[in-house]
């Protein structure tokens, strides 16, 4: 989700604008996105103190974050962050797993599956094998939230076939067991 998106929930939902800040504003009681070296940070402001802090990878993660967080504050969802889908902001399921390296050895090169599922679907729209993850998701996801994902996959990878990974915890299947 980019920011004007995130705005646009927050006002549908009626969120006290003074409540958060999206710009890295260090406002007493409010929750705070920001963005540092390369990092997106959400935290809560109490005091002039920093508490609760967690980061990103990319600004899709973040915003979705700080409207799950703020949502579930004024009580208009009671919807838990791990089980956000793609599916409750409209958007098609996409998901990346690393497979075994083609070529074997140490210079192997590095395949991934790429699914997508349309909005409501019940099966995968398409299913690719890729070298590059990035390359299939920037379309639907952008440059940065794509490489996320695929580094997601890359991180969690221990060989063999790896388990999902996606931008929304509930989109992704537990790992499986080795």
């Amino acid at each position: 989700m980019i920011r004007p998106d995130l705005l646009a929930h927050l006002r549908a939902a009626q969120i006290p604008v003074d409540v958060y800040s999206l710009d890295g504003e260090l406002r007493d009681d409010t929750l705070v996105l920001d963005h540092v070296e390369g990092a997106w940070v959400v935290f809560r402001c109490e005091r002039g103190a920093r508490t609760d802090e967690r980061r990103f990878t990319s600004e899709w993660e973040a915003n979705a974050h700080v409207l799950d967080t703020l949502l579930r504050s004024f009580g208009k969802d009671g919807t838990p962050s791990s089980s956000l889908r793609a599916a409750d902001y409209e958007m098609p399921r996409l998901r990346v797993r690393r497979l075994p390296d083609a070529g074997g050895g140490r210079r192997g090169r590095r395949r991934y599956e790429v699914e997508l599922t349309e909005p409501g679907a019940e099966r995968p729209s398409w299913t690719r094998e890729t070298s590059r993850a990035s390359s299939a998701l920037e379309p639907y996801l952008g440059i940065a939230e794509a490489h996320a994902v695929q580094d997601a996959a890359d991180r969690a990878w221990r060989g063999g076939t790896g388990p999902w990974a996606s931008l929304f915890d509930a989109d992704r299947e537990p790992p499986v067991a080795r």
